[in-house]
């Protein structure tokens, strides 16, 4: 019995002598830099509007998928903070992606599977349809995601995509919503 009550002292004395080591290393997770600090501490209507102006919403798949790490990993390599900053939301799942990319406010490019859009009757402009998978940008009319893909802006990195995947690219036409 003494035996036992003695390794429960020597127990109990690690643990809050490991306890106490701890608290002279601990980091805290909510400390930000002091350049997020000076957004809440000088931010303006301006500023809000200047962040959201190059913010890119990524909708993904459902946790544990192979679209969320991707998604992950495109903001990783594209986010650099001021210029382009993008948020990889997680999805769930290829057609509500879809759905959401066209309704819902703020969801701007999601990654779906390609068969997903079969059914939509898409314009192709590059590479076979059939891949799998799918990367979908929202634009205001057909006509627009027609110059934006023709642009010169975007033609001057297209080299880039192409050297790094199989690219495939189509123009969908999306849905109007009705009046009220």
């Amino acid at each position: 019995m003494r035996r036992l009550i003695g390794m429960a002292l020597v127990a109990t004395m690690l643990a809050f002598g490991f306890a106490a080591r701890a608290e002279e290393t601990v980091v805290d997770p909510a400390k930000v830099s002091d350049s997020l600090k000076a957004i809440f501490q000088f931010g303006s209507a301006s500023t809000k509007q200047a962040l959201n102006q190059n913010t890119v919403t990524l909708i993904t798949g459902t946790i544990g998928g192979t679209y969320v790490q991707f998604g992950a990993d495109l903001a990783s390599v594209l986010d650099d903070g001021n210029k382009l900053r993008v948020l990889p939301i997680v999805g769930r799942g290829s057609v509500q992606s879809v759905a959401d990319i066209l309704f819902l406010q703020g969801v701007d490019i999601g990654i779906v599977r390609a068969d997903t859009l079969d059914y939509l009757a898409p314009e192709q402009i590059e590479g076979d349809w059939h891949g799998t998978r799918t990367v979908v940008l929202e634009f205001e009319s057909v006509e627009a995601a027609r110059n934006w893909y023709h642009s010169a802006e975007y033609q001057e990195h297209a080299p880039l995509r192409h050297a790094a995947a199989d690219n495939k690219a189509a123009i969908v036409a999306g849905f109007e919503l009705p009046a009220g």
